[in-house]
């Protein structure tokens, strides 16, 4: 069993190369990957088309998130740059070896995400033709909206700016909201496919915890073990006495406790398994928790270190301001006493020479 895979990003209306990044894609050229357009998805061995699951398809999502932008403001009521942002685009895929579940986990995923988006999901593809069978789904904001309402972490750090926080607060809010976004997926879907939340390296695990958390996934994904379901032969009431006047069956009561009798039977060998997977499993949950608070912990401190470092650098600029404003009141008084002495100077020469000639 694997970990859930699940991807967001965002797009404008024209590619863009940031922090000497490679140029990012547009909202077309993403939409054009998804088609599987010539030359759109070098990275396919032999593409396939997509098949459309809900809405309109990539390229008439890029159509209508090129229409939002070229209506709307950005913060300060300007018309939006070309390089604003105005598509969101995901990614959802499972891993090949659960091949079999794909299409009720294909089936729960769209679900969950037209719980998420509602009108603003516009366009749901699925392709095979790559190692995971994998979603792309496409969302733009409805009229009037910020494109903030897409993304959880933006939001969340754009709150944090509105709020007057620092930029080291706003990136802990915008990681802590793409975290609840992850967990949310998590509970709603791959956990019903036995996908952990993470894998062992993000999270240094060690291999024997990492096996107990995927153990207790797989026990939560199914829903009855096969050694507990009831056969029509189970339930089938037995004969109990035999005589001349006919067969004699058990009663209600007979059959509720054979039944009972049954099950418990079944179920010892599966209970004592169950006991270890949940300690083992609790020994799991303990060690996320910790790494997760560890991370956490490590995140703000970071947050924290940066902007106090920052701020020392500015007092240090600020002192290196004031000793140079110094310098130059001190070479200014400098410069009007020289040329004062020079000036008297010059006045008592002539003074001088007259005299001696007396």
């Amino acid at each position: 069993m694997g970990y859930q895979f699940l991807h967001l990003e965002a797009y404008a209306r024209t590619g863009s190369k940031q922090h000497g990044q490679p140029r990012k894609w547009s909202a077309r050229e993403i939409a054009a990957e998804a088609m599987r357009e010539p030359d759109a998805c070098p990275h396919v061995e032999q593409p396939k088309p997509p098949k459309l699951l809900h809405g309109c398809t990539p390229a008439e999502a890029a159509k209508l998130a090129h229409d939002w932008a070229d209506s709307s403001k950005d913060a300060k009521g300007r018309k939006l740059r070309a390089d604003g942002l105005a598509l969101a685009a995901g990614v959802v895929s499972l891993p090949a070896e659960q091949a079999k579940d794909w299409p009720r986990f294909r089936e729960a995923t769209v679900a969950w995400l037209r719980e998420q988006y509602g009108e603003r999901l516009r366009s749901v593809v699925e392709h095979t033709d790559e190692a995971h069978p994998h979603l792309h789904f496409y969302a733009v904001p409805l009229p009037g909206e910020r494109f903030e309402v897409l993304h959880p972490g933006r939001q969340a750090a754009a709150k944090k700016a509105q709020q007057g926080a620092k930029k080291g607060a706003q990136n802990a809010a915008y990681k802590q909201a793409m975290v609840g976004w992850q967990d949310g997926f998590q509970r709603a879907v791959a956990a019903h496919f036995a996908l952990t939340r993470r894998g062992p390296g993000k999270r240094r695990l060690t291999r024997g915890a990492w096996k107990a958390e995927q153990e207790q996934a797989r026990s939560l994904a199914q829903p009855v073990p096969a050694e507990l379901v009831i056969t029509p032969q189970d339930v089938t009431k037995r004969v109990t006495k035999a005589g001349l006047l006919g067969k004699q069956y058990e009663s209600g009561d007979e059959l509720a406790a054979r039944l009972t009798e049954l099950v418990q039977e079944r179920a010892r060998p599966l209970a004592a398994q169950a006991a270890r997977a949940d300690f083992d499993g609790k020994q799991a949950s303990r060690l996320v928790q910790r790494v997760q608070v560890l991370e956490s912990t490590d995140n703000t401190a970071r947050a924290e270190l940066a902007e106090r470092q920052a701020q020392e650098l500015r007092r240090e600029l600020e002192q290196q301001r004031k000793r140079a404003d110094k310098a130059d009141e001190l070479a200014q008084v400098y410069r009007q006493g020289r040329d004062a002495a020079l000036d008297e100077l010059r006045e008592l020469r002539p003074q001088r020479g007259h005299g001696l000639e007396r």
